[in-house]
């Protein structure tokens, strides 16, 4: 049999990505990012703290499976650490189609 768990996704290619600050959350502090691809962590932010002006200013690289699956961008606040299965509140959500992305054929921020 098969384990699912140890079943690797081929990539096809790497998405990098930057997260530089939240606006507009009265408080910001203990706020994280996490950053998801078709249902799997792909990477998590560190928290903020009241001295950092609510900014991470983070580069992530993420494997992309396909273009097909958007990139999640989850806000949360609460949660105890980044596998903890504490709940954390979801403060907001984004996603990203990668596919769109693809297509700009631009260079430097695409979303804002």
């Amino acid at each position: 049999l098969k384990d699912k768990k140890k079943t690797r996704m081929n990539s096809v290619g790497v998405l990098r990505v930057t997260v530089r600050q939240v606006r507009g959350l009265k408080d910001p502090e203990g706020a994280q990012v996490r950053l998801m691809v078709a249902g799997r962590l792909k990477g998590v932010t560190g928290r903020l703290e009241k001295e950092t002006d609510a900014a991470w200013n983070e580069v992530h690289y993420i494997l992309l499976p396909s273009l097909a699956y958007p990139v999640t961008f989850n806000l949360e606040a609460g949660s105890s650490g980044i596998m903890s299965s504490s709940a954390a509140e979801l403060l907001g959500t984004c996603k990203v189609s990668v596919e769109e992305v693809a297509a700009a054929e631009t260079r430097g921020s695409f979303a804002d």
